[in-house]
């Protein structure tokens, strides 16, 4: 059963806001027990090159390389669309197995390179080391499940492809609150939670499993061995955009690479507001994308251009209605949301105010990033990776350069606000890039 593209994106909402809520009852129970501070940048420092890794080969390179093959394959062939998400699944599978096998070996130098701003703490490097060896399986799992939602989402079915990730939150929630383990020392308590991420990436991608079996079969160790006319095109792509890298990704890293020569607690501040941030982004903004895309690659496919720009521009008004208000109250309330939500247990008011003030900073490139995501979705519609090289150059550029001078000018709340400059910038770039190549 396929949806509209106003069901569709209602159905996403409802499961993402589920998974949301959880995932913010997760990140309580972190700043309850851990805090906001040193401890705390140890682990989403940790958390961060994992994440850095999974999101090169796994959901956004999916959305580029994936989803409109398979789309515009399932409304020509339903049967080659099954031969060739097994081909791409098998492929995928050994990558990642090798990804994270040198992730492991590799996690000293990998750690050190990408979290340089640690190195003049050597005990919290260390640490992070070892959470990172521990997190690197989280890669594999996460990314196959971004491969069944995809798939399944490409069908229509929505809800639950969307809900999948709450259970990652829930199996952290549940390690946190277990008895007995808040009492644990710092390093076991870290090494805890990194465990209880990875087996909770796990559960995402094993819970999708029956209803996508359901729709595509199984075909074992088969598939690391079955070829298919589109793989080389589409991994084409997926090398390309593995290259460019998703734009608000590329900001949350840099973020965080400079955030480790802030004050302890930077990295924690950011990863708490980016969090707020995320909630309507992945609601409405990564919403429009998920829910958009298969459709656009249709209609691309077939030459329907009218109903094409029809769809984008409900996608701005519907971004614009819904968001801008929620970057108000984030500016005006921040720090009374941050009270209620994160000011409790160890989390002190120094790490209140340092939160609230980089959410107001980077509250308006709530905006921005969710009209990037129209002009992705777009450019996958296309298989245009050249817009996507250079949108996400100007995006990178122009965040390393304002990232450098805010954190020496105004500290952390100052890469918020150079967080919000960069996605202006990324998000003015593909408007021309879009223009000049007449997709609208």
């Amino acid at each position: 059963m396929m949806y509209s593209s106003k069901k569709a994106f209602r159905i996403f909402t409802g499961a993402t806001m589920i998974s949301r809520v959880l995932g913010y009852a997760r990140d309580l129970s972190i700043a309850y027990v851990v805090g906001g501070g040193s401890a705390a940048d140890v682990y989403f420092a940790s958390f961060r090159v994992a994440n850095f890794l999974r999101n090169l080969v796994g959901e956004g390179g999916l959305y580029a390389a994936y989803t409109p093959v398979y789309s515009s394959l399932s409304a020509k062939d339903p049967e080659d669309a099954k031969n060739f998400a097994h081909a791409y699944a098998g492929k995928l599978l050994a990558a990642l197995v090798l990804i994270v096998f040198m992730g492991i070996i590799w996690a000293a130098p990998l750690s050190r390179l990408l979290l340089k701003g640690f190195e003049t703490d050597p005990m919290r490097m260390a640490w992070i080391v070892d959470l990172t060896k521990v997190l690197m399986p989280f890669l594999l799992f996460v990314a196959m499940a971004a491969w069944a939602q995809a798939t399944l989402q490409a069908h229509g079915k929505f809800f639950f492809s969307s809900l999948s990730p709450s259970l990652a939150s829930l199996a952290i929630i549940v390690f946190l609150h277990w008895p007995g383990v808040q009492s644990w020392d710092l390093k076991k308590l870290l090494l805890g939670m990194a465990w209880a991420t990875t087996i909770g990436g796990a559960l995402q991608y094993v819970v999708q499993l029956p209803q996508l079996l359901a729709l595509i079969g199984f075909h074992g160790a088969k598939s690391f061995w079955e070829k298919h006319a589109e793989l080389k095109r589409s991994l084409g792509l997926l090398i390309t955009y593995m290259m460019t890298f998703p734009l608000d990704q590329i900001n949350s890293f840099v973020a965080t690479f400079f955030g480790a020569f802030g004050e302890p607690g930077s990295v924690s501040a950011l990863y708490n507001s980016s969090r707020l941030v995320q909630l309507p982004l992945g609601m409405i903004g990564v919403g429009s994308l998920i829910t958009s895309l298969p459709a656009l690659s249709r209609m691309v496919g077939q030459g329907q251009k009218e109903a094409l720009r029809d769809n984008v521009r409900e996608q701005f008004r519907r971004i614009l209605a819904l968001e801008i208000p929620i970057v108000l109250v984030f500016i005006i309330f921040g720090h009374g949301i941050i009270r209620l939500l994160y000011r409790h247990g160890q989390f002190d008011a120094r790490a209140l105010n340092l939160t609230a003030a980089v959410l107001a900073a980077s509250a308006p490139s709530l905006i921005f990033y969710s009209l990037q995501k129209v002009y992705l979705g777009l450019f996958y519609a296309h298989q245009d990776t050249k817009s996507l090289v250079w949108s996400s150059a100007a995006q990178l550029a122009v965040g390393i350069a304002s990232c450098a001078l805010a954190i020496w000018r105004w500290g952390t709340p100052g890469i918020g606000a150079a967080m919000t400059l960069s996605s202006i910038a990324g998000f003015l770039v593909m408007r021309r890039l879009a223009q000049r190549r007449r997709y609208l």
